[in-house]
């Protein structure tokens, strides 16, 4: 079996539960002409009745974008999906590819305005896609399915196609063992639940030192989730356990220990200074990051959520930095500016439409980023509001 077999297997078994639900889209923004191929060889196996490739490349859109194209052109442009039969039992496999040519931010700073047009008739045309994607969030499975751009881009060739698929692999060991991975990090989640943690003090011996606070309505969450006596898994593959914090409350600093990509630029190093839950400072060797967190009312100076991850997860045991956002955040603690997760916050979803997540000190923004800076020095403690003391990760492993 190639790695490439094994590992849509496993998305297809653990993460879209195929059993129960055999209805598969794939909505992709890169070019998966490999994973297509491995997908149709496994559909009557697995026993899918609909198989849907929703192709929405990026680089594409850009290039058309380009001709200068009119709204009645752009309107011709969006395809429509197939009608989806059974949307109960649908599973959505979204892949999320790091944007390594940064045309999302191209699209954005160029054609701002017939993008928008651009997404409002993609909403208007595949409306039924988008308020499952809206209204079940357990119908969406978030992964990274390699392509010859990331492997160009990672490994120095698009031939190495097989050589990423053999490296993303390896991020589940096996079934069996991230099953088992998972009743622990379960285990760990109600218990941080039941808690009641006001706030957290983090350490690394390469410079973090900061303090970050919860709210009562901050909620522990990790994959797989329940909802409607379902589970299911909204990132795939996932080490971490998250919340979203009080967006008011950082102090301190915040270091990187892995390399990131941030909207198509590569960040090496950058360092976070943190005062009233504001950065105030950020040193680093990506122009780009410091001038977006410079920049007044985009809400990408605070922070939205932060996440625990044991330094021994298999992702961080591979050693390879995969520049994937979905793959790097689970090889250790995390932090993402931007907004905060609706899911991690336990408060009715309607209370945080318009000001309402910031009345409610959750940060609000149109963006989301992650940034890992834990490694095998990193110290958790967790004040609890009977302010009794907790030491959840020492050295990067748990002690819970």
């Amino acid at each position: 079996m190639t790695a490439r077999e094994e590992y849509i297997r496993k998305i297809l078994e653990i993460g879209c539960n195929v059993k129960e639900n055999n209805n598969i889209v794939v909505l992709s923004y890169s070019n998966i002409d490999s994973a297509k191929e491995e997908f149709l060889k496994l559909k009557d196996e697995y026993n899918i009745d609909q198989l849907i490739f929703f192709d929405k490349d990026k680089e594409k859109l850009y290039n058309f974008f380009k001709t200068n194209p009119s709204e009645q052109e752009i309107s011709e442009y969006v395809h429509r999906i197939p009608t989806l039969k059974n949307p109960k039992k649908t599973r959505i496999i979204f892949n999320y590819p790091s944007d390594y040519n940064g045309y999302e931010s191209k699209l954005i700073n160029e054609f701002n305005e017939k993008y928008d047009y651009y997404k409002r008739c993609d909403g208007w045309v595949n409306s039924d896609l988008y308020f499952l994607m809206d209204s079940k969030v357990e119908s969406i499975v978030i992964t990274s399915l390699p392509d010859k751009t990331w492997a160009n881009h990672l490994l120095g060739s698009p031939d190495k196609e097989d050589e990423l698929w053999e490296l993303v692999n390896r991020t589940i060991p096996s079934i069996d063992e991230y099953n088992r991975l998972i009743e622990h990090k379960l285990e760990i989640k109600e218990y941080l639940q039941r808690s009641k943690i006001k706030n957290l003090t983090i350490h690394t011996d390469i410079g973090s030192d900061f303090r970050i606070g919860l709210t009562r309505h901050s909620l522990w969450l990790c994959a797989p989730e329940e909802k409607d006596n379902e589970l299911f898994h909204y990132n795939f593959p996932s080490y971490e356990i998250f919340t979203s914090p009080d967006c008011y409350t950082c102090e301190g600093k915040i270091v990187l220990s892995r390399p990131s990509m941030y909207f198509g630029r590569l960040v090496n190093n950058a360092e976070f200074t943190y005062r009233k839950g504001k950065c105030i400072k950020v040193d680093t060797d990506c122009e780009y990051l410091e001038k977006t967190i410079r920049k007044e009312g985009n809400g990408l100076n605070r922070i939205g959520e932060i996440a625990l991850v044991p330094n021994n997860s298999p992702i961080s045991k591979i050693g390879v930095n995969f520049d994937s956002l979905l793959i790097d955040e689970n090889a250790g603690c995390h932090f993402a500016i931007g907004y905060a997760i609706n899911d991690s916050i336990n408060l009715d979803k309607g209370i945080l439409l318009g000001d309402g997540k910031l009345r409610h000190h959750f940060n609000d923004s149109k963006w989301h980023h992650d940034f890992v800076f834990g490694d095998n020095s990193v110290s958790v403690e967790a004040t609890c509001k009977n302010n009794k003391k907790i030491l959840l990760l020492e050295n990067g492993t748990w002690k819970i």
